[in-house]
C-alpha cells in the first residue's frame, strides 16, 4: 500500500479544547467557558466539546485584522 500523499492529509477538522487552548495560548477551562458562553463555535458531543479549528483560527485572524487597522 503506497503512503498517503502528504498534499491530500490535512489536520482534523474538530478537535479538543486542550489543541484549541495549545494554539491560541489560552488555558483549557478558558476555551471551555467561552464555548458555553457562545463565544467559541463548538459542537457537543454527549459531554465533550469539540471544535472547528479552521474556523476559531479564521475568528481570531480577523480579530487581529480589524484591531491592526484602527
Amino acid at each position: 500500500m503506497p503512503a498517503p500523499d502528504p498534499s491530500v492529509v490535512t489536520e482534523p477538522r474538530y478537535v479538543t479544547a486542550q489543541v484549541v487552548a495549545d494554539r491560541l495560548g489560552f488555558n483549557r477551562r478558558t476555551v471551555l467557558r467561552l464555548a458555553g458562553e457562545g463565544k467559541l463555535p463548538a459542537v457537543r458531543f454527549g459531554k465533550l466539546y469539540r471544535f472547528d479549528l479552521a474556523a476559531i483560527t479564521s475568528m481570531f485572524d480577523a480579530a487581529g485584522d480589524a484591531t491592526a487597522r484602527e
